[in-house]
């Protein structure tokens, strides 16, 4: 693709640039949605790893700490301080201060590890002091419950010895004690270390959706084509709900084309709509040979084909419909049709005339010509003079021929066959290709110097916010009509 094909798009446009777009956050929500209903199980997997892993942490690293207290009076020992009323309170709560620094001391720690013939003290010592009065609790900490009532035992014996030549002799009356702790004070919580690593594995799963909201480059609405790609857009056409087939409908009946019964009517209006449009396109610029492409497999190209071909036809028009999608042809298929004798291949090689390969669609003006075997080499065909010769008998036949080509972003087939049209329609399905791959097929057709004359959203749907198109049609599954199959194009169908 040249570079001046490539401006020619973006520059018109204002580029793909994230940091021009403004960032629309009913977007973003509807685009989250979408991406937790296609990573739900990747989600879920985040969510329950992070949540067995804190809980084996937990378990691994977890650790029993037992706890023994005992709550004191602190009053001086002094002859003159006999009684509680005659006692100065000021003088008793900063006393009560006073210990409690002196109690958690290195010197006091120091003292207990050796009163319990230790070398490093088993625990830890806290003292806490009740705002403006003398009391006291005295707290020590250990993973083993005997040695943490030791050690305030030992505490208690010892606290003169510290204490004497800073705030002299002092006396401690005890309120309360809690004895020997029969239970760890840090209770095993493996269940609540789960929750916290469960929320920890939403949060990380909402911003793994922010950010592949935010970063995706695809065309979500029909604002989008103006904006990015600078090509109008047709209208978007429904992604369609079939109910469950019963066993009278026929064989017609889960075929995605509008004049099959079971279509819903939002469907039809939209066809109609994209109809009415190219028709309007095609009068004023006289457009008779239309090429329909997109730009990777799985588009439904084929199927807006279809439906655009009957469409022209139910209106009166003489129609011809070709598969020229060599590699791949879908027409047959999609349009529940046997394939004739004769096909494509057979008409562009020789072996057959148009009007021996042309099939009669119904009673409507509409001929087919089917794709007939699929092949793997076509540049052999598609680069003789044999293209223009039929596509030049085939505008002679009808009003409008319809060519349904291979994905125009992956290989040459589409702009090799672009060179002998009137037009180009590109059918884009929605959230689905890359805009960089959009690109890329537009401009191969651009560099053939054939128009757009416009772009298809295909199978849209409404977002959560509302946000986007179409309607959700029956009770069964959703007819896939825009997936495609494999193609033989020597490069994997894009996985989303």
């Amino acid at each position: 693709m040249s570079s001046s094909s490539r401006s020619n798009i973006t520059s018109e446009s204002g580029g793909i640039d994230p940091q021009v777009e403004r960032i629309d956050i009913t977007v973003i929500l509807d685009d989250m949605f979408k991406e937790f209903l296609k990573l739900w199980w990747l989600l879920l997997i985040i969510v329950s790893t992070l949540s067995t892993v804190f809980y084996f942490y937990h378990k691994m690293t977890y650790e029993a700490n037992y706890t023994a207290s005992s709550t004191f009076t602190v009053n001086a020992n002094s002859p003159y301080n006999s009684s509680t009323n005659s006692y100065d309170q000021t003088t008793a709560n900063n006393l009560a201060v006073t210990m409690k620094y002196l109690l958690q001391s290195a010197s006091m720690e120091r003292i207990v590890s050796e009163d319990m013939g230790l070398r490093n003290l088993p625990g830890t010592i806290n003292v806490e002091s009740m705002e403006s009065t003398n009391l006291l609790t005295i707290t020590t900490t250990s993973t083993d419950a005997a040695a943490a009532y030791n050690m305030l035992q030992s505490v208690l014996r010892n606290y003169q010895t510290v204490c004497a030549s800073v705030i002299g002799s002092t006396i401690l009356t005890e309120m309360d004690q809690s004895g020997v702790p029969s239970a760890p004070s840090n209770p095993e919580n493996c269940r609540s270390f789960a929750r916290n690593g469960m929320t920890v594995g939403f949060i990380v799963d909402l911003a793994l959706l922010c950010i592949l909201a935010v970063t995706k480059q695809t065309i979500r609405k029909e604002e989008d084509f103006e904006k990015v790609l600078n090509v109008e857009c047709y209208g978007a056409i429904p992604t369609v709900h079939f109910k469950k087939r019963g066993k009278n409908m026929g064989e017609d009946a889960d075929t995605v084309l509008i004049d099959n019964y079971r279509i819903p009517g939002q469907f039809l209006e939209s066809v109609r709509s994209v109809r009415t449009r190219l028709e309007r396109d095609s009068n004023r610029e006289n457009y008779k040979v239309i090429l329909v492409s997109s730009a990777i497999p799985g588009e439904g190209k084929s199927t807006v084909a279809a439906n655009l071909a009957v469409g022209l036809a139910r209106k009166g028009k003489s129609v011809i419909l070709v598969d020229f999608d060599l590699r791949s042809p879908a027409i047959a298929e999609n349009m529940n049709l046997e394939s004739g004798q004769f096909g494509t291949i057979d008409v562009l090689m020789g072996r057959a005339r148009i009007d021996e390969a042309l099939i009669q669609y119904k009673r409507l003006p509409l001929g087919i010509l089917t794709g007939g075997e699929g092949i793997s080499d076509t540049m052999h065909i598609l680069n003789t003079s044999a293209v223009e010769k039929i596509i030049n008998e085939l505008r002679e036949l009808a009003d409008y021929v319809i060519l349904d080509t291979p994905p125009s972003g992956m290989l040459a087939d589409a702009s090799l066959i672009a060179r002998h049209v009137d037009t180009a329609l590109f059918v884009v399905r929605q959230d689905y290709a890359h805009i960089p791959d959009i690109i890329e097929g537009i401009s191969n057709l651009y560099e053939e110097n054939i128009p757009i004359c416009g772009c298809v959203l295909n199978h849209a749907t409404v977002g959560i916010t509302g946000y986007g198109y179409g309607y959700g049609y029956g009770y069964g599954g959703r007819y896939g009509y825009g997936y495609g199959r494999g193609y033989g194009y020597g490069k994997e169908k894009r996985k989303k």
